[in-house]
This record gives C-alpha cells, sequence and structure tokens, in this order.
C-alpha cells in the first residue's frame, strides 16, 4: 500500500514549486493589466475644491484600439484610480468637467404629474401616465451649466504624465481668468 502513494509524495514537490511559482507571478503590485498604474490628484477650480466632477485621460501616444483612456470621479478635490483601471506609462490629455446642477434644478421646477392623479383615485393607466410623464420631466431637463472653462475640457490642452515607477500624484489648480 505504501508503494502505491510513492509517486504522489514524488510529486508534493513539484506542486508545491509550481503554486509558489505561480503566487509569485500575480504578486502585490501596483501594476495592473498591460503594465497600467494606479494614479491620483486633486482638483480646485479659483481656489474651490471640485466636488461633484469628473476628470478623464485619453494617451496622446496612441490611437484607434489602442489608445487608453480612463476616467474618475471628483470628491471633495480629489480623485484616485486604482491599477486595474489606471493607465501605462505614458503622456495623457486631460480633460476636467464640474456641472453646475442648481442651474438644471432651478429651472425644472414645475410639477410633470397628470390630471388623474390629484383626484385621488389610481388605475394601471394612471400609474402609467405618471410614469411616462416622470421619464418625460427627467429626460427633458436642460443640460446642467459647465462651470469649468472649455480651456480645460471641450478644448482642454492639459496634460499629464504617468511614470513607470513613483508615485503618480497629480494636482490641477484651475482659473477662470488667465492672470
Amino acid at each position: 500500500m505504501i508503494d502505491r502513494f510513492r509517486h504522489v509524495k514524488k510529486m508534493i514537490p513539484v506542486i508545491i514549486f509550481m503554486v509558489l511559482s505561480a503566487l509569485s507571478l500575480t504578486g502585490c503590485s501596483s501594476n495592473g493589466p498591460e503594465g497600467r498604474r494606479a494614479f491620483s490628484g486633486e482638483v480646485s477650480f479659483d481656489d474651490t475644491n471640485v466636488d461633484g466632477g469628473s476628470i478623464a485621460f485619453e494617451s496622446l501616444q496612441s490611437s484607434g484600439a489602442n489608445q487608453f483612456r480612463s476616467g474618475a470621479k471628483i470628491s471633495n478635490g480629489t480623485f484616485s484610480v486604482n491599477a486595474k483601471d489606471g493607465l501605462p506609462p505614458g503622456e495623457y490629455l486631460v480633460k476636467i468637467y464640474w456641472p453646475d446642477r442648481s442651474t438644471r434644478e432651478s429651472s425644472s421646477t414645475a410639477s410633470a404629474v397628470p390630471m388623474s392623479s390629484r383626484r385621488g383615485t389610481s388605475s394601471d393607466s394612471d400609474q402609467a401616465g405618471m410614469a411616462d410623464a416622470a421619464a418625460s420631466a427627467v429626460f427633458s431637463l436642460p443640460p446642467a451649466a459647465e462651470r469649468i472653462p472649455a480651456k480645460y475640457n471641450t478644448r482642454s490642452e492639459l496634460r499629464m504624465t504617468i511614470q513607470e515607477k513613483g508615485k503618480n500624484h497629480f494636482v490641477f489648480d484651475l482659473q477662470s481668468s488667465s492672470n
């Protein structure tokens, strides 16, 4: 019976070596797939932390299917992108958006509730009508005004360079005027 398991005992070191090799290949690293790197940063506009905005990054060194893009939400003046969603080393175009949602909300204060709902009765057709009216009201809202000038988003010339080594942290201190 002992002879039957002799070949299994010889395989144990091989199995351990294979498992350890696989673990070392996947190890802990700040690099993601395709050499992507984690990065973070700070964004302010006229000395105010951007809150509720977004930031987008587009590769400048490649195009088409090989172009890398990423983005993040800006909260309380900061953003962070993990290695999985990060970018490989290189130069990137940066676009920053910060919509003024108060302009959209103040222009849409009218109620879009159908008359049948005000009678106090409810039927399936009334409910469907209210859902349709609510959907129309939401989709007919005017777009929020952009707080950040076009020179930082739709006509941006902002750049950043992701480094292969070291910490990739960027500070964007945007100004409304060209002082």
